[in-house]
């Protein structure tokens, strides 16, 4: 802090204190000289603190940017595919996760490439009989070599 705000900060105590002492006794009180001066001072240099820590934009500390999950360049559905199943693959009880997101790549596939449905019959022979059959088959572990041809299937549509 610079020595001109250091002394404009110690006039305007003693301002602030002369003031109240002059008031103080105008209006018939006598107050303890040396407990009104200690008041004012821990009155204004509590303000100045206050002033000064909301003035301060700069931080003390350092924000971190926020990181991205994924790499740069990568697709994030690639990597929600992947843990999907990589969970699959060590959960205790398999669940139908995977299969809702195989399904929805299937759909997805038929529906730009085709027009189709994932319901439809055309879709279904498009698809296969071993494919339909991993894609609605519930409570099914599905092992690695059947997610494979499945999606393999899917990418040849």
């Amino acid at each position: 802090m610079s020595g001109v705000r250091v002394a404009w900060r110690v006039a305007t105590v003693v301002a602030a204190y002369v003031v109240l002492l002059a008031l103080a006794r105008a209006t018939g009180f006598d107050p303890d000289p040396l407990a009104l001066a200690l008041v004012v001072a821990l009155s204004v240099t509590g303000l100045w603190l206050l002033f000064d820590a909301l003035a301060d934009d700069t931080s003390l500390w350092g924000i971190e940017p926020i990181t991205q999950s994924a790499q740069v360049g990568r697709d994030g559905r690639f990597d929600n595919y992947q843990r999907a199943i990589e969970t699959h693959l060590v959960a205790r009880e398999p669940t139908a996760l995977l299969q809702e997101r195989l399904r929805g790549l299937a759909e997805s596939v038929l529906e730009q490439r085709y027009g189709l449905e994932l319901a439809d019959p055309r879709a279904e022979r498009l698809l296969g009989p071993e494919v339909v059959t991993l894609l609605y088959r519930p409570d099914h572990r599905i092992g690695l070599p059947e997610i494979d041809r499945c999606v393999s299937r899917i990418e040849e549509l």
